[in-house]
């Protein structure tokens, strides 16, 4: 991934300064000089996106929405470090020269527009992202098998609180006996062998409102996540990559009616039955072996068991 490397903390104040904004100019160039590429012309790729705002607006809605990943890319870790690393020199030059805009967005201004933002329209610009890679065959030549397209799923933790923060918040009682306050989301990433990761589509892991008894969960996030990925991808070869929480009668029903196959890893206490049978078959010597070496400087070596047509009951 592109970002700021961290400075080392021995530098005197005018040198790290200097060094900072000598990366944020390399990265910009790097950045600019990537989505012409692969995108097409800046910045015509972030339109779709509605403004909520009213009256006078200062900075465009894109240059709003590129500030936003410029942040990201920087690390800057808080709003207050917007001013401090970005609102200022290189950055401030370059947004005014991109979007003819006088300074760069205050952190502030940014969470006020983020806000308001509709989900579904910044979700539908990242598969208009995803959609050009695949169509350019960019992707082309890390498909598994050289077919299918590995799609990771699973979930992230965002933010944590001591009090409620809004009616959708998740909750659990820590050891101490302490309720903590979350949101979480379940994510959907396209990743390759070499250690590409995009993603692809994020579903809200949250409570309809603070009453509900049940509360939302991975499980049920990803059988929504699931439907919005075949309606937006319905003929895309996938491979789900899953951990042993998915690995149920459901999920295999939901990936069976999609076409999709799937890679799920379970631990010795998922699925019972199909654990006992796969440790009757090694036993035996009945399944394949793999030993491979990641490096020739590196003495590592991964090791692979594996049997097929293992029968599993869908419950």
């Amino acid at each position: 991934m592109l970002s700021i490397k961290q400075l080392p903390t021995n530098q005197s104040s005018d040198d790290a300064k200097q060094e900072q904004e000598e990366q944020q100019q390399k990265l910009f160039k790097v950045v600019l000089t990537t989505i012409q590429h692969f995108f097409g012309s800046f910045p015509d790729w972030l339109k779709g996106v509605d403004d909520p705002r009213t009256g006078d607006i200062k900075y465009p809605i894109e240059a709003m929405l590129f500030a936003g990943i410029w942040t990201f890319l920087c690390q800057v870790e808080s709003r207050r470090q917007i001013g401090l690393k970005l609102r200022n020199g290189l950055s401030r030059i370059n947004f005014q020269t991109l979007f003819g805009i006088k300074s760069f967005p205050h952190g502030d201004t940014l969470n006020d527009l983020y806000s308001e933002l509709e989900p579904e329209q910044v979700q539908d610009i990242i598969c208009n992202l995803i959609e050009i890679l695949i169509r350019k065959k960019v992707l082309y030549a890390y498909r598994f098998f050289d077919q299918y397209y590995t799609i990771a799923i699973d979930g992230t933790g965002i933010v944590t609180y001591h009090k409620r923060h809004c009616q959708h918040c998740l909750k659990r009682k820590t050891r101490k006996g302490e309720t903590l306050y979350y949101h979480n989301v379940l994510e959907a990433k396209l990743i390759t062998a070499n250690g590409f990761c995009f993603s692809i589509m994020t579903e809200f892991i949250e409570n309809e409102n603070e009453k509900q008894t049940k509360q939302d969960c991975e499980l049920k996030a990803f059988y929504r996540l699931a439907d919005r990925l075949n309606n937006r991808f319905p003929r895309l070869p996938i491979v789900l990559l899953m951990d042993g929480l998915f690995a149920g009668g459901t999920t295999f029903s939901i990936c069976a009616e999609n076409g999709w196959h799937f890679i799920i890893v379970l631990k010795d206490g998922d699925l019972p039955l199909v654990n006992a049978e796969f440790r009757k078959i090694v036993q035996t010597n009945l399944c394949d072996y793999l030993s491979i070496r990641t490096s020739e400087k590196i003495s590592i070596f991964q090791e692979f068991v594996w049997a097929n047509s293992i029968r599993h009951h869908l419950e």
